[in-house]
């Protein structure tokens, strides 16, 4: 009835419209209840984290309280100087301007 090689044809072509079939349909399966709730926990997950990121980019607002002035010590008797000038060489962890204040 079939040849060889038509057999093989025929075997072939059922074989690639089966795997086709089994691929789409694998596709095409409606989210189970389980994933949803993962998008949910998802969907949570990601509002809370936007709380926290607006909770640290607010400024900070400090109550401004009246500092207690410390007791000055009379300075000791002797030399005086007065310092005009600071150089500051090589790397620091204070800005320029920090400096220059």
């Amino acid at each position: 009835m079939f040849s060889m090689r038509g057999k093989a044809l025929f075997s072939f072509l059922f074989l690639l419209i089966a795997l086709s079939l089994f691929i789409t349909g694998t596709y095409a399966q409606v989210p189970t209840t389980e994933s949803a709730g993962a998008v949910e926990k998802q969907r949570q997950d990601l509002e809370k984290n936007k709380q926290l990121e607006e909770k640290i980019t607010q400024p900070k607002t400090t109550p401004i309280t009246e500092e207690k002035k410390e007791e000055t010590k009379p300075l000791p008797a002797g030399e005086k100087i007065l310092i005009s000038k600071v150089v500051v060489e090589g790397p620091t962890l204070i800005s320029q301007d920090e400096i220059k204040k």
